[in-house]
């Protein structure tokens, strides 16, 4: 009988350890678990404001050996924006989680007028036109950081791509012509954000986003009363935006 209370007794002292770690096993995915609301897949759709600030360089109109003096200038503009994003985010360490992105910005633009004073003779010529974005997209990488369960900023570095429409008119001493034409846009996307928990899935942000353009030079060719001549336009510059909407995590 002593043996038998001891045999139970030796099952009791090896099941306790187990037990043990079992429960802090548990304790820890619990804990874990309620470290990562923000973990997972994600939508947000938001609005906001974008202020333009872009440049426009031009050469000389050189037919020859004579050059004709080119003025360039052109009109920024602040607008309102959307976007709907699309995201996933991962915990990598406590507190800390890495994702990606891929926005989208529907919307057009409103016209940027733009414009170049060529000193022709016997009369200056003029190009003169607008340009307006088509909408884009944007790839981020999104490093995070949780202030608290309910609470996160993240970053966002991003590419962005899309098209530009432009429509611009040459005048002349002698003609007038117009045309229209599509150009692609690039550039990179700097980004800072936070969002704050306000149900169990629903989240409200609020993001700021300074994006660069790549440089886009244009050679156009005029006829001038000394012959055919030619020119080239660079268009380049930035903009930004402030947004504030709501998110879903899934």
């Amino acid at each position: 009988m002593y043996k038998c209370f001891k045999v139970t007794f030796d099952k009791q002292r090896s099941a306790t350890p187990f037990a043990v770690h079992l429960a802090s096993t548990l304790i820890m995915m619990s804990a874990a678990s309620a470290e990562s609301k923000f973990e997972g897949i994600y939508g947000q759709i938001g609005a906001g404001m974008t202020q333009t600030n872009f440049t426009l360089s031009s050469t000389p109109l050189t037919v020859t050996t004579h050059s004709f003096a080119t003025t360039p200038y052109i009109e920024n503009s602040s607008k309102g924006t959307g976007i709907i994003t699309a995201g996933y985010l991962k915990t990598i360490k406590e507190n800390l989680l890495l994702g990606v992105s891929l926005d989208a910005h529907p919307f057009g633009s409103t016209a940027n007028n733009y414009g170049i004073s060529i000193a022709t003779l016997p009369t200056s010529s003029t190009v003169s036109g607008n340009f307006r974005n088509n909408g884009n997209y944007t790839f981020n990488i999104t490093p995070a950081w949780e202030l608290n369960p309910d609470s996160l900023i993240y970053l966002k570095l991003g590419y962005i791509w899309g098209s530009v429409q432009k429509d611009y008119t040459i005048t002349t001493s002698t003609s007038t012509t117009s045309t229209s034409q599509t150009s692609s846009l690039s550039g990179s996307d700097l980004g800072i954000g936070f969002k704050n928990i306000l149900s169990d899935q629903v989240y409200w942000f609020t993001e700021f986003n300074y994006v660069t353009k790549k440089a886009l030079t244009q050679s156009t060719s005029l006829t001038t009363l000394l012959g055919t001549a030619s020119y080239s336009g660079t268009a380049a510059g930035s903009y930004y935006n402030a947004l504030i909407g709501l998110g879903y995590k899934f």
